[in-house]
């Protein structure tokens, strides 16, 4: 099994502002803008919170709700309306598409998504401000376990026949390359070895914070200073990340179990291939089901977003 951390959601290019988290732990991604989406930010909500009055306030303007949305990866079934049958599912294509295959993603991997994100208040008129002080970081904010792969092409009209509900997803709409795909989540999570997670849906967003889902490593600025367990550094043998083969990422880290890493600055498909998958469970364990009591305000203070 791969895992792949895949960088989605608004940067400092499109959308221009990192996503939300708000005082009490939540926390939503921001898709990034695109003229050619099937959405508008407007017709998205998550948790109770409308996207459109959200990008409004956290770019001062600059994107109204009425703004047209890439929303890739689709993970949560309640942003919107739904047709029957409807499972979450990924868009790629063209260089990172084929970086994906030049690693063998294929059926049985999990994405990972993390984004920009950054604590969030909320002002007497009901609008989101970004918090005086607060850090950048890097979020795990959903995941995908790949269930089929649907090899789309530039014309989208067979997938749509035959998957009705899929026909709003980006990928579907307006001109793509031949290299253009579509990640479709298994119905469940396959983990032979973790049989709690077989519980969870094949794909989904985590609705809030938790230490285990921040790769930036606490207590600094650098959002792209990652804290990875130390079995994962390229010198122990057991795991490679694609993009990150130089030796010289990799730094000693001072809490225990872990390894430092400073991250490429651009790319957004990094591959994890493990030699041996029994060490992925107790990571993948704290990510879906963090350990530590759910005190939002505790995780934000020892991470470094207030």
């Amino acid at each position: 099994m791969k895992v792949i951390l895949s960088r989605k959601g608004f940067d400092s290019k499109y959308g221009g502002c990192p996503s939300p988290i708000f005082s009490d732990g939540s926390m939503v991604s921001l898709p990034i803008p695109s003229p050619k989406g099937p959405t508008t930010y407007s017709e998205i909500t998550v948790d109770g919170r409308n996207l459109g009055a959200l990008v409004e306030s956290l770019t001062s303007g600059k994107l109204k709700g009425s703004a047209r949305a890439h929303f890739d990866p689709d993970l949560d079934s309640g942003a919107m309306k739904r047709l029957t049958g409807w499972l979450p599912a990924f868009g790629q294509t063209d260089g990172p598409r084929t970086h994906l295959d030049n690693c063998g993603v294929g059926v049985g991997d999990i994405f990972l998504f993390f984004g920009w994100y950054r604590r969030v208040d909320i002002d007497a008129q009901g609008k989101a401000r970004l918090a005086d002080n607060s850090k950048n970081l890097h979020v795990i904010f959903g995941y995908l376990q790949v269930g089929e792969i649907l090899n789309v092409g530039s014309s989208v009209a067979a997938t749509v026949a035959s998957k009705p509900w899929l026909a709003s997803h980006p990928h579907l709409v307006g001109t793509w390359s031949e290299k253009n795909r579509i990640y479709v989540a298994a119905e469940q999570l396959i983990f032979p070895s973790l049989p709690a997670l077989q519980t969870r849906s094949g794909g989904g967003v985590f609705g809030h914070i938790a230490e285990s889902r921040i790769l930036t490593q606490p207590g600094q600025g650098n959002r792209s200073l990652w804290r990875l367990p130390e079995t994962f550094a390229p010198n122990r043998g057991i795991a490679t990340l694609s993009c990150h083969q130089n030796p010289n990422r990799w730094l000693p880290s001072e809490m225990p179990g872990s390894v430092s890493l400073q991250s490429v600055s651009q790319g957004q498909e990094f591959v994890l291939n493990i030699n041996d998958e029994s060490i992925l469970d107790g990571w993948l364990s704290e990510i879906f089901f963090p350990k530590q009591a759910v005190n939002f305000e505790n995780v934000l203070l020892s991470s470094g977003v207030i």
